[in-house]
């Protein structure tokens, strides 16, 4: 019924569902008159309400206003939510970035404390659990910064530099140098081919999704 409402862009009545052939056997709940009307946004559906009664009668003009007009009011809840989260969204940020400059003007000279709060708010801001921040030097990583990981996988990266495999999503970020995005760590190649630090991120410290993102100096790669 919703899908119907959905497609047609406005109130959608079925009189008796035992009666619509593409309902024919199929109503649930001994469900016989029912009501679909979509959520609009933009004349897009976003969603939609379905009423049924167990008994045949349609529902009267009036009701089927009254639906529509909870629709309506429930797109505009949906929009204000989403100008809340974005607002909240953007002032986390900006209130993010203030505090890694601020960091930044109390220690001069020494990265260290500027990489652990960068790290640790891109972490939270992106609902991360573990984190890097690497320098890429001589053509393989060295960790500046580690967030998360079990003691196993800090140890394994933190026992020399770093030469990924050429599948691995850091070679691809040296080789590339643009934002490499892996949905499933598990799925690809490198972790088939038992790259060791394909393995070490996925059976060490439990990874699947992967970002990486370069720091650029002009077109070379200086940090990740």
């Amino acid at each position: 019924m919703i899908g119907r409402a959905l497609l047609a862009g406005h109130a959608v009545q079925i009189a008796d569902a035992k009666d619509d052939p593409l309902y024919h056997g199929e109503a649930e709940n001994d469900a016989r008159s029912m009501l679909g009307v979509p959520l609009l946004r933009d004349g897009a559906a976003v969603g939609g309400i379905g009423l049924a009664r167990k008994r045949v009668e349609p529902f009267t003009p009036k009701q089927v206003e009254l639906v529509t007009t909870f629709a309506d009011q429930a797109v505009i809840a949906m929009e204000n939510a989403r100008l809340i989260t974005e607002t909240r969204e953007a002032l986390e940020q900006q209130t993010a970035t203030a505090e890694v400059l601020g960091v930044i003007n109390a220690s001069p000279g020494n990265l260290a404390p500027v990489f652990d709060a960068m790290l640790a708010k891109a972490i939270r801001l992106c609902d991360a659990e573990l984190g890097q921040l690497l320098t890429y030097q001589g053509g393989c990583f060295h960790v500046a910064s580690l967030h998360g990981g079990t003691p196993a996988f800090i140890e394994f990266m933190r026992r020399g530099p770093i030469n990924p495999g050429p599948d691995t999503g850091l070679a691809r970020l040296a080789r590339e140098l643009r934002v490499v995005h892996v949905e499933d760590l598990a799925a690809h190649e490198a972790y088939r081919q038992r790259d060791p630090l394909r393995v070490a991120s996925v059976e060490l410290a439990g990874m699947r999704t992967f970002l990486a993102v370069p720091l650029l100096k002009g077109d070379t790669l200086t940090r990740r």
